[in-house]
């Protein structure tokens, strides 16, 4: 009697690069962070001035049409990668919205990764800066670029079948 064996360990293993990835495992050019307030984001880009830039909602939406191929937008993934609801407070888009983006960044070869939101006092404590909306993008940054290997979620584009 042939009887399948299978092997949860490489099954799992195998999954979870689908759904993960991180910094080291991808030819990332560059790399901007985002965080989300109420009624806008902010978009630390530490490859070229620095600074930290004020956007709107709609001007992130914007965003894999403005950066180049290859780069990765990394966000908490409370913001990008679950769609608003009635009683949401810190998702700024619909499920729509959140296709639509995925779909753009696919298209114009930019990647996402969607940071544990847990982790960003951990971040915050890391870079020796105050937890708060200016902040926090820098403080992942500098996380993310000493310690690549940690995973950031990859959304789902609800778009693609299965």
């Amino acid at each position: 009697m042939n009887q399948t064996i299978f092997d949860f360990e490489n099954i799992k293993h195998s999954i979870m690069k689908e759904k993960n990835t991180n910094i080291a495992e991808k030819a990332i050019q560059k790399m901007v962070v985002l965080d989300f307030g109420k009624n806008s984001a902010t978009m630390y880009d530490g490859n070229v001035n620095k600074e930290v830039a004020t956007l709107t909602h709609e001007q992130v939406l914007g965003l894999p049409f403005e950066v180049e191929p290859g780069t990765m937008i990394v966000a908490e993934d409370s913001h990008l990668g679950v769609p608003r609801t009635e009683k949401s407070l810190s998702q700024p888009y619909t499920k729509e919205e959140l296709d639509k983006f995925y779909s753009d960044c696919k298209m114009n070869g930019v990647n996402i990764g969607l940071f544990p939101q847990k982790s960003t006092p951990r971040a915050a404590e890391y870079s020796k800066l105050e937890k708060s909306d200016q902040n926090d993008p820098i403080s992942i940054y500098m996380l993310l670029q000493d310690f690549p290997e940690i995973c950031l979620r990859n959304p789902e584009n609800r778009n693609e079948e299965t």
